[in-house]
């Protein structure tokens, strides 16, 4: 059995990556499919097909998503092309959700008789997300540049991870028992790292992304109230740095923008190409833990053990009504807003 995985970025690589170490995934041949910048484990995968572009849309204005967007879907004709050779051979897919060109045609039109399976993308698997949810004009011009490239690209039915459709075999999840589709909800193989003494700090994810969602100026207007309520949380006159990371996608804020909200602290700015979860434990391992509705807050803490908890203090600010916000509750996060 062929088994083919499309990451859309490096948290994708991570959790596909784990399957494989903790041998959920048996079969003859791995194929990985990813985005320019990230890294992989290259004993693991059999055939790696790596993208001349990176998969991440930091464009703000419309003609230069269009710009990226046609290259990106260009580069996936490419690899669709790559993939030739598995159309009709028994395969199961790996990907996160259909919502995207090269997953939704691999998902409805690449192979008929390949099986799925969905992998977590943040917190896109714990609340209703549906085509309801998508900029129509948007989803047109998609479909458009993917014609001009011989892909498919359709309308889909339900939950925007696909785990509803027959097709799909399981989904693997950081919490399958909080899972929107609770249908083959089986437990992402999840490491657990040990942190005896986190640092008196501040940890802020950034959420740039949603700036195309809600539009950059009500984003930066909700971001000036979310930075001015952590700065009346007690905690806040006990640090004495912030650490910043900016999201992949989304808008480009610089250094003396953020560290303008604090002329108390040092700020430092994570401007790397690691993970937010990779960067918080491999380098700052701060107790005080916040962002917008970010999947990254739910990583960290799925990742930290039971007893090392109340260690570490998790504030989030609910960038609107926010279907997450019942998950959030439930893991005890401290709400801003």
């Amino acid at each position: 059995m062929i088994h083919i995985f499309f990451a859309l970025g490096q948290n994708h690589v991570n959790n596909f990556e784990a399957l494989l170490i903790n041998k959920v995934v048996n079969g003859e041949e791995y194929v990985l499919i990813s985005g320019s910048g990230t890294t992989f484990n290259s004993k693991l995968w059999t055939r790696t097909i790596i993208s001349k572009v990176s998969f991440n849309n930091n464009a703000v204005s419309m003609y230069r998503q269009l710009q990226t967007m046609h290259s990106k879907v260009k580069e996936y004709s490419s690899i669709v092309k790559d993939l030739d050779s598995y159309r009709n051979q028994p395969c199961i897919i790996y990907l996160a959700y259909i919502e995207d060109v090269l997953s939704n045609y691999l998902f409805f039109n690449f192979n008929k008789q390949a099986k799925i399976i969905v992998v977590e993308d943040g917190t896109l698997n714990y609340y209703n997300h549906t085509m309801a949810n998508i900029d129509g004009l948007k989803f047109k011009l998609k479909k458009m540049i993917a014609l001009m490239h011989g892909l498919r690209f359709q309308e889909y039915e339900g939950h925007s991870s696909g785990a509803a459709y027959s097709k799909v075999v399981a989904q693997y999840l950081t919490f399958p028992e909080e899972a929107y589709v609770s249908k083959n909800a089986k437990q992402l193989p999840i490491i657990k790292e040990t942190i005896e003494t986190p640092v008196p700090e501040l940890y802020i994810i950034g959420q740039e992304a949603f700036g195309a969602v809600v539009g950059n100026e009500f984003f930066l207007k909700e971001l000036a109230k979310y930075f001015s309520e952590l700065r009346k949380r007690n905690f806040y006159n006990t640090i004495s740095k912030v650490y910043y990371k900016p999201h992949r996608n989304g808008i480009r804020l610089s250094e003396k923008y953020i560290a303008d909200f604090f002329p108390e602290k040092e700020v430092v700015f994570l401007n790397t190409t690691k993970t937010s979860e990779e960067v918080y434990f491999e380098e700052i391992q701060c107790a005080y833990i916040s962002s917008f509705n970010s999947s990254t807050l739910i990583n960290i803490f799925s990742k930290l053990r039971n007893e090392d908890r109340d260690l570490f203090e998790f504030y989030v600010y609910p960038l609107r009504d926010d279907e997450l916000s019942p998950l959030f509750k439930k893991l005890n996060f401290t709400f801003l807003n």
